[in-house]
Parts: C-alpha cells; structure tokens; sequence
C-alpha cells in the first residue's frame, strides 16, 4: 500500500492499522497548510487535519511506483476545511497520467470528498495530478494507491479504467464503514440506507464465497431480506453523465446466511430499467453468488429490482453493491523514452518542483518550456531552457531524445564540458549554448555538423571552451599566464580602490538629485519618457499579491492585475544577465514611443531592487499559438484567422513605415501575437527590436536573433537584417494561420522535422493540394471551392517570398 498523508508529518498508524506516510518524498511543489478548527465539533481524525495547496502553476503531480499491466485503485480525498479563511467553493482537475481523471467541486467546508478509480498501470509508475481548470487553487489531503489481483474487475484494460461511483454493505451491524483490515484490497464499504419492508439479517458463519471481485466475508455476513414472500427490493441510482461513454459497470452480490426449511430455496430476477438481466438461485446455507455486467445507457437514472420468482419460498436477498462507469483512457502520453529522458532533465536541472507529469498532453497542461510533434503518442522536438537560471552541468539525458531538433540552453550558469553524446542526436539542427560557464574542448562530432552545415551551433560567451585538438596548446601556456598574472595583482588591487571610490562619489552624487524617483539597479539603462515607473510594493498591490498566475516562458512569469480601473498583466523577468537587461531596456524604450490599436498597450515598468517589471494592458483571449494549438482554435473560422493576420500586418506595417526611423521587430511569431475578448490582434515582445537601417543603408549588420523556424534565411546565413526580415516571418505566422501547425513539426509521413514553408510548397504548389494543407477544422466549416480559392490566394505570397529567399 501508498497512503500519502498530504501536507503533513506522516509516520503513523491509523485506527485500521494502515501505514501513512508524509508526502514529501513524492512531490516537491505546493504549500503545507492546516484546515481551520473552528469549522469543526470534535476531533479532526488523520489525515485530514493538514493538506497540501498549489496556488503557483498549471498541473502538479504525484509519481506513484507500480507495475507495469497491474490493475491499482487509486483514491485521493480532499477536505478543505476553509484552510485560506476564504470560505471559497474551489473546483480542479485530478488527472491521471496525460488522461482526465473527474472533476474535483468543493461545496462544503467541512465534508470530505474522496474520488476513487481502478486503472492499469500503463508503466513502471502512475502519475496522479491536481491541475487548475479555473483562477481556483488546487490542493489534495491524501492520496492512497492499493494494488488488486489481476483477476478482479476484468473490465479495466490499458484503454479503460472504472470510476467508483457507490459501493455498500447491506445490512451492516456497524455504524462505521468497513476497510482494511476486513477487505485486504483496502476498499471502502458504505453503509447501505434499509428501506421500508426490508429486515436486516446477518451470520457469524464462513461464506462459501469464491467469488470473482473477492468480496470481504465481513460483507458477505449481512444482508437486507423482504418481510414477505412475495416483496420485491428495488432502489435507483441518480448518475451524472460525466463519462464520454455513458456505460457502466454493475456487481451485486448475493448470500443465503437464513437457515431455511427443508426443501426450501431463495430464486428470484434481477431486473435493470424493468429488464430481466439474470435469474440467481440459492438453494443451500452459505452459498453465494455475484451478478455482474457491462450497462449502456443515456439516462441519468438506473433502476433495480429483485423479483422473487413464482416458485421461489421466500423473498430476494442482497448483501453488497458496487457501480462504476467506464472511463476511457485514449490519450497515449508522450513516447516513454522522452518523458523519461525529459524527467531525468528536470531533475538534474532542479527543474521538477514546478514541471511534473507528461509534459506535452493535455495540450493546456503541458510543459511551457517543450515543444511537442502532433503525433497520437508525442516526440520532443525542441526544448527552450534559455534564461532559466540554470546552474550544473549538462544533462547527458538529452541525448534519449532522438526527435530533439532545436536545443536552447543559453543565457545561464552551466558548467562543465559539452557532453559527446549531444553529436548523436539525428534530428538535431539547433544547438544554442551561449552565455555559461562550460569549458573544454568542442565534441569533435559536433565540429563536424557545424563545418559540413548539418547544424547551426552557437557557443560564444563561453571563454573556456576550445575547438577540438586546440586545448593542449591552452594547458602549455598556463605556466607563462600565472607568471603575468602574478605581476599585474597588484596593479588591478590599486585600480580597484581608486574606481570602488569614483563610483561611491558618483552614486553619492546621483542619489542626492534624484529627486524621488524610484533606486533600481538597472534605472540608469531605461529611458523613462513617455511612460510611468512604479515600485515593487505597488506592482505588488496591482496583483493582490502575485495572486493569479496567467503565464510563465523562458522570459519568466506573468500575473494579472489592475491598475485603477484597468485590467493589466504584469511580467516579471527572470532573465537578469546583460542580455536580459539591455532587451528589457530596449522594450521600455520602443513602447514608450509607439502608440497604435495593433500593438500591445504599454503601461508602465518596475526595476526596484533586482526586479525587472513589464506592465501592459491585460489580453484575455492569450496569445495566438496557444489559440492554433487549444482546444478553442475550432472557434478560429476562415474571416476571424483572417482579421487576425491583417491586424498583425497593420501592426508591423505601422512599425517599418509609420516610424521614423522605421523598427525592425526581430521576433514575429504567433506566440507574439496576443488577442483581446473581441479577437483583436495585437503584437508584443519587443525586446529583440531594432532601428531600420539609416542614412541610405540598405540593411544593418548584427547578431542573429529571434526563433528558429521565422528566420529569414538571408538575415540568419549573412546577418544582414532589413524590414523584409520581418516580412518573412510574417509570411510564416500567416501560414500557421491557415494550417494550425507550428513552423517546424515532425512529418508522420517521413518521420523527420520539416519546415511549414517546404511542407506548404510540396503540396500546395508542386501537386496542387491546397486542401492537404489547410487546418482540418477549417475543412469542416467551408466547402473546396472557398478553400481553394481562399487560401490559395493566401498562400501565393508567403510561398513565393520563401523561394524567392532560397534563390539569394
């Protein structure tokens, strides 16, 4: 058995001699908290006094161990005894695995609520998850795993669980509900209401049960009986439809525990909707038997009854009753060789307080940092940890996954050498590793990819790193650097003193005319004209105190707020290195001068101390890549995908000709786009924005930057950027528009990553199969001749761009 005791110390026994242990070990996100007494007449049994809450992230989740093709019940109870003194009626999602689970609606304070299900282990371990389905925070009080033999419930499959709905122990001489001990699989037996006309009888004799589900002795003991001969018992189950399936399945159990008459025998019909579905005969003391069966209905009532037959000498019995309904368990999770790999990189990058579980499916629910093939069982196909705050060395594990095409481990603290095995990724055409620590000499296969242009690496912010076979050179010079380093201590000892004494007179000097305005470590980078500084404490009060998280990235975490009567969503970079503030420097200075309907509003900005704050008017509908990818994107007919992509073009129109100098925005992609209530597209993020080219300047010569997937190709190759850059990645997020996939997937017809614009061009233009292309949901909203025409037209532009920059 697993009984976790969520939120608390665990190490005890309960009154049913069951072991709880603290959860601790299983999970490392969410807060302890402890339910409020005064909620409460009497004593609070174990382990319901404390939980554990999770007012940070989307999804959390426990990995329980199991084994593999083993079937498991899995309870988990929650009390929320008005633990955050807010009286709340909270409402989440349990998950299990990649699959929904039920959903979890809190009504009362004081009741326990306990969901149970009996599913196949799908692996080596189940991972049970909370996940946010509204503002609501999540929280568990315990969760309890029981193995089951492989005999019982043989309706559970690997693609079907059971959902318990009720199980009860007719005729029960306790008062309290039976478990472990009595029922060694640790099931829970209510306690069934006697209706009118029904005696409770019972027996301290051994069942003769042998039965298939291994029902406790305990319960097959006692048993409700009719007065008379000729009674029937009937009793109806109200069910919420919540499963897909509408089918359910029933065990009843019978016992003959009266000693009757000679020649006498208990016969009578089991009747489901006024439907015989099983005669069932007792004819000795002891005997037992179960009836069980899968049930479809679309009624939201199930009716029973036990009819005595004619020739039966007494009334129907009933000892015990279970209903469950069938949930199906069709989402495959991600290929089990990256999920793992990508658990194994979590942990080693002290990454799994906050990403658990699978972390492509649900889509709503996947990792932020991941992107993920569109295949029934998905493949990693890039990972973006850049600005993660990372520190250690690199993950050998990225190497088990072999669809990984772009790697972008940049801007942080990693030590150590490049591992060897990154050159035996087949799919990878990426690798950023700028700006760490790491050393040592270049993989030699990595070398070669580069020169033979298999693939784009980028290493430079990394002083000890070496191309191969040059290091031995670096180790003969040491002995002569030491010697020239002796000398010149002492010379940078005296040039420290005196500039730690220019600065102290400098800031000295700054601070006295300061004049109120707010001290930030990076005050002096952002010019502030033309928008309003604010300090933390006030950013803070705008988010009730970072109270609602509504997005998080590479760049760092997003929570809503309001500024007076405005709703605003507020950014808080992580990202606190040189790159991180001259792009954060960079985004005040654009936003404060721009003003237009396509671009994101810009209120205000904090650099308080080390925070770095970014405050724009609030976009409740998201961004448009999370809009392609969700389940809402069926709501994106062809004339709103079409609004979308002109209010993006306005915008980026107004950027390279309605400014003097002209912007060049570096970054276009639909993660960048962001929708208002009304679908209004704005663009965000400018960062990585740069001024056109001045003085008759064809283009500007700098650094590549952006994301892969929307570079042009001219700008990536020859780092020549001009607005048509801009343009390009344009013609990349239109086609995402129009084909609901990201820019670079992995193809199920070739196994291999490919990007949209050459996907787009083999079927669109070279076979004339504009229909292949487009979004399946559009397909189904307009007939092929408004397709063809539509996109068609749509597409010409784009595509041609796309080849006309293969051909410079």
């Amino acid at each position: 058995f697993i009984s976790l005791d969520c939120g608390g110390e665990g190490g005890y026994n309960d009154t049913h001699t069951i072991h709880w242990t603290s959860d601790e070990h299983y999970i490392k996100a969410g807060v302890k908290k402890t339910i409020s007494v005064a909620e409460f007449v009497g004593e609070i049994q174990r382990p319901f006094k404390q939980l554990r809450s999770f007012p940070q992230g989307k999804r959390h989740c426990y990995n329980l161990p199991a084994m593999q093709e083993r079937n498991y019940i899995i309870r988990a109870s929650f009390l929320y005894g008005n633990y955050d003194g807010l009286q709340s009626q909270p409402r989440f999602e349990l998950l299990i695995d990649a699959n929904p689970w039920v959903s979890v609606v809190i009504n009362s304070t004081r009741d326990i609520i306990t969901e149970e299900v009996i599913a196949m282990a799908r692996s080596a371990s189940i991972s049970v998850c909370v996940a946010r389905s509204t503002d609501d925070i999540p929280f568990i009080s315990a969760l309890e795993l029981r193995p089951v033999k492989p005999s019982m419930y043989p309706a559970v499959t690997r693609d079907y669980s059971l959902l318990l709905l009720f199980r009860y122990d007719s005729g029960s001489l306790s008062n309290s509900r039976l478990r472990y001990p009595e029922d060694e699989f640790d099931r829970i037996w209510g306690l069934s209401r006697k209706s009118k006309g029904l005696l409770c009888v019972n027996t301290t004799d051994d069942i003769r049960s042998g039965n298939l589900f291994y029902v406790p002795s305990s319960v097959f003991r006692t048993a409700f009986v009719t007065n008379d001969t000729g009674s029937r018992i009937t009793w109806q189950w109200n069910v919420e439809q919540t499963g897909e399936t509408g089918k359910y399945y029933i065990v009843i159990c019978f016992a003959e525990i009266q000693k009757l008459s000679d020649n006498a025998f208990r016969e009578f019909s089991v009747f489901i909707d006024r439907e015989t579905r099983s005669t069932v005969l007792l004819t000795e003391y002891l005997d037992s038997k179960t009836f069980y069966m899968e049930y479809q209905t679309p009624a939201e009532k199930l009716e029973f009854s036990l009819d005595p037959t004619n020739r039966s000498k007494v009334g129907p019995v009933v000892n015990a009753k279970e209903l469950y309904q069938f949930s199906s368990l069709l989402i495959n999770g991600t290929q089990s060789e990256d999920a793992g790999a990508l658990a194994d990189i979590a942990r080693h990058l002290n990454l799994e307080k906050e990403w658990t579980g699978d972390p492509c499916l649900p889509t709503q629910y996947s990792w932020d940092w991941v992107t993920c093939s569109q295949d029934s069982s998905p493949r990693i196909i890039s990972v973006n940890l850049s600005g993660k705050g990372l520190i250690g060395t690199i993950p050998a594990s990225f190497c088990n996954l072999s669809a990984l095409a772009i790697l972008d481990l940049a801007n942080n603290t990693l030590t150590g050498p490049i591992p060897d095995v990154l050159a035996n990724l087949p799919k990878l055409i990426e690798l950023d590793l700028t700006e760490n620590n790491l050393n040592g000499s270049l993989p030699i296969g990595l070398a070669d990819k580069q020169r033979n242009g298999e693939l784009f690496l980028r290493i430079d912010g990394n002083e000890n790193i070496c191309q191969p076979g040059s290091c031995m050179n670096t180790h003969k010079k040491h002995r002569s650097r030491a010697l020239i380093l002796s000398l010149i201590i002492v010379g940078v000892a005296t040039l420290a003193i005196i500039t730690a004494v220019m600065v102290f007179l400098k800031y000295k000097s700054r601070s006295a005319n300061s004049r109120g305005k707010p001290e930030g470590m990076y005050l002096d980078l952002v010019k502030v004209d033309g928008c309003r500084s604010f300090s933390y404490e006030e950013v803070r009060a705008m988010t009730g105190g970072f109270a609602r998280e509504i997005g998080k990235g590479g760049y760092g975490r997003v929570f809503y707020g309001c500024l007076q009567d405005k709703e605003v969503a507020i950014k808080i970079l992580s990202d606190i290195s040189d790159q991180g503030i001259t792009e954060f420097s960079a985004e005040v200075d654009v936003l404060s001068k721009l003003h237009h309907k396509n671009l994101v509003k810009f209120f205000g900005y904090c650099t308080d101390g080390k925070n770095m704050v970014l405050i724009y008017e609030y976009m409740c509908n998201g961004d448009l890549r999370k809009r392609l990818d969700g389940s809402s994107h069926n709501d994106l007919d062809w004339d709103k995908r079409l609004k979308i992509a002109l209010d993006a073009g306005q915008g980026l129109e107004y950027l390279h000709l309605g400014c003097k100098p002209g912007i060049i925005h570096r970054d276009v992609k639909s993660s960048n786009i962001l929708l208002n209530e009304s679908l209004d597209a704005k663009i965000a993020d400018f960062g990585l924005s740069k001024t056109g080219p001045l003085d008759g300047a064809t283009h500007i010569t700098t650094l590549v930057k952006g994301t892969t997937g929307y570079l042009d190709p001219e700008y990536y190759t020859a780092h020549r950027l001009t607005e048509k850059s801009d343009v390009y990645s344009f013609g990349v997020l239109l086609m995402e528009i129009i084909c609901g996939r990201r820019p670079v997937f992995l193809d199920s017809s070739s196994s291999e990553n490919i990007h949209i614009t050459n996907w787009v061009y083999c079927s669109a233009l070279l076979k004339g199969d504009i229909e292949s292309i487009a979004d399946p949901t559009l397909l189904n909203k307009h007939s092929r001749s408004y397709i063809i025409g539509r996109f068609g037209h749509a597409l010409y532009i784009p595509i041609f761009h796309e080849q006309a920059s293969n051909e410079r």
